[in-house]
């Protein structure tokens, strides 16, 4: 890859020993607002077993309080999956909004973005899986709202690709731009989330390789 990119090296395939995609819990000091634990316990649930599957008595034990206490924060399971939506969504907004500001061409915030993308999903795949895959479970109200809010973030990308890109259609960015964000899931899986240098590198070559194609090609 050349241009703003061309530091992102080739590596060679990492190895992990980690049998499945389940997040591991790591320790450190407990956090006190049961809000945010009921919160990050329900997205570690949804994450591992799916949204259908979990109930919220689930979740309130894993969060160390009954049932009853869980409505008390969250009216219901399916608040508690808007608000994990909210909570992606936010990061995200925020990932891009400081890259761009960081940025001076179109090329360097497309190597920026996708280098931030792949640190973030994989330092919090469990959040990023469940809002790339949990959506149609969201009742209408919150399903539309957020639905516009991915959007919004696919189309600031397919601008952007567009620019580097001018050849393509508007359509053809914003495929590009899915197939990208997808794959980092995707191949995220099959490496179980382990986030070494290693890993996020070689993933944010696939993204790159997605987005811009073959520059010898394109020449």
């Amino acid at each position: 890859l050349r241009g703003p990119c061309r530091s992102v090296a080739r590596v060679r395939p990492a190895t992990t020993d980690r049998s499945h995609d389940e997040p591991a819990r790591v320790p450190g000091l407990a956090v006190a607002n049961k809000r945010e634990v009921l919160l990050h316990e329900a997205i570690l649930l949804f994450y591992a077993r799916g949204y259908h599957d979990v109930s919220i008595e689930e979740i309130g034990a894993a969060a160390g309080i009954n049932a009853s206490g869980v409505y008390r924060h969250f009216a219901s399971k399916a608040d508690l999956l808007a608000a994990a939506f909210h909570r992606a969504a936010d990061r995200l907004a925020v990932a891009v909004n400081g890259t761009l500001a960081d940025s001076t061409t179109p090329a360097e915030a497309l190597c920026s973005l996708t280098r931030v993308y792949v640190q973030l999903s994989f330092a919090r795949s469990e959040l990023m899986v469940v809002y790339f895959t949990e959506i149609g479970n969201l009742p209408d109200a919150h399903r539309t709202d957020l639905r516009n809010i991915q959007r919004l973030n696919v189309e600031e990308w397919a601008r952007l690709l567009g620019e580097v890109r001018p050849a393509l259609s508007a359509v053809e960015c914003r495929f590009l731009v899915h197939a990208a964000l997808n794959l980092v899931l995707d191949v995220g899986r099959l490496l179980h989330f382990d986030a070494t240098p290693a890993n996020e590198t070689r993933v944010q070559q696939l993204m790159l390789a997605t987005l811009l194609g073959d520059p010898a090609a394109d020449a």
